[in-house]
């Protein structure tokens, strides 16, 4: 479904009447969110206008375009989506995960700073239900509950605040990451 697949979907669409805008894949994934995937905005643009439901999610995981996008990097679709509609910009899924959190979780820095620029708050809290990264907590905190101290780093550069929340689960991640290098005694029995 990338735009050089454009004119075959156009010849399915127009000439075979094939409904190319709901079909999902083997993995429940449709064409929208293959689009975004791999930044055809042509294509999803098209797709969109013979009828696709841009606000549609995944089957499997419950994703938006919007996050697909963001975990991909594609900024071009991500801004377009944006520009259409803002509702995108704090668009959740049920683990609570926003386009800019997906965007953080995948390294993906480009989407993240297209998420600011159109009035992500480097600050707002999320409700994330997620194992281990629970609750309520900012972009840094999930970041620093990953572990990912080039993310904190370029978040602290980009306006975030540290809270005690973000020391916390970055202290917590740092110890785990000692006591799971540090060689555990193994229990001898003595022989006499």
């Amino acid at each position: 479904v990338s735009d050089n697949r454009l004119s075959m979907l156009k010849t399915l669409h127009n000439y075979c009447k094939v409904d190319v805008t709901t079909v999902p894949g083997k993995i429940g994934v449709i064409p929208l969110h293959i689009a975004a995937e791999h930044g055809a905005l042509d294509t999803l643009k098209t797709l969109v206008g013979w009828g696709a439901d841009k606000f549609t999610v995944s089957v499997p995981y419950k994703w938006s375009i919007a996050h697909v996008a963001a975990k991909h990097g594609q900024t071009s679709v991500l801004q377009w989506l944006f520009e259409t509609d803002l509702k995108f910009l704090r668009m959740t899924i049920s683990k609570g995960h926003t386009p800019a959190s997906f965007a953080l979780l995948h390294e993906q820095r480009d989407a993240l700073k297209l998420c600011f620029d159109f009035g992500y708050d480097v600050n707002e809290h999320l409700t994330i239900r997620d194992g281990d990264e629970s609750g309520k907590m900012t972009l840094l905190d999930l970041a620093a509950a990953q572990g990912n101290d080039k993310m904190v780093k370029w978040l602290r550069k980009n306006g975030a605040k540290v809270t005690i929340q973000s020391i916390k689960l970055s202290a917590e991640k740092h110890d785990k990451k000692v006591m799971s290098k540090v060689k555990q005694p193994t229990s001898r029995t003595d022989k006499t």
